[in-house]
């Protein structure tokens, strides 16, 4: 079974008034390999001739991973569509060598986020350890490589000045450094994001 997102359980725990839950929401799509099978650890990466098509490429992620900042870079954070594509794309690079936990991976992006996410997530780092996807990928000091596309959420409501909503799929692949490579995971992030009012950058108020 696939790691589940840190963010999904903190935001879960949250709801239930009990910290350190991790179902996740029903909304989010399970993870999968390109063969539509649920991915597993240690198994070759298969590189079908669809792959990648359509797909924004996120950076190859070394160690330090790659910063709110810099993901957002030449992005315009008033593009609601931009800040939700950075965002997507850091929360899926991981670093196994500097992070301790895919915690540690969504506490960098913390600038992206409204002050009662960010919140919730930071107290999610010093509740949540790493999963066991996560330490199968740290014993061949793996890191990620995220690419993303947009999708069509049909159930979004209407974008007002304010609030909108975001969706992408994220197609995620580990590479260690001693030349190992795990399964493509392709996963669907909906994100929410708001401002204060026109004209103010966006920020990620929820995802699932």
């Amino acid at each position: 079974m696939t790691w589940r997102r840190v963010l999904a359980a903190v935001l879960a725990a949250a709801a239930l008034g009990a910290a350190g839950c991790s179902a996740a929401p029903a909304a989010r799509l399970p993870a999968t390999s390109p063969s539509g099978d649920t991915a597993g650890i240690g198994q070759a990466a298969p590189k079908p001739a669809s792959a990648g098509v359509g797909l924004v490429q996120g950076p190859t992620v070394q160690p330090p991973a790659p910063s709110a900042a810099e993901l957002l870079a030449g992005g315009d954070p008033r593009d609601a569509t931009a800040v939700a594509r950075a965002f997507a794309l850091g929360t899926w690079s991981i670093d196994t060598t500097s992070q301790r936990s895919e915690a540690d991976a969504e506490a960098r992006l913390i600038a992206l986020m409204t002050p009662t996410l960010a919140a919730q997530v930071q107290a999610g780092v010093a509740t949540i350890g790493p999963s066991s996807a996560f330490l199968a990928w740290r014993r061949h000091q793996a890191s990620t490589l995220a690419a993303v596309a947009p999708t069509h959420d049909s159930g979004a409501p209407p974008d007002t000045t304010t609030l909108v909503h975001r969706s992408f799929a994220v197609a995620v692949t580990p590479t260690g450094t001693d030349g190992w490579t795990g399964p493509t995971e392709t996963h669907v992030e909906f994100i929410t994001l708001s401002r204060p009012g026109p004209g103010e950058p966006w920020r990620v108020a929820d995802v699932q």
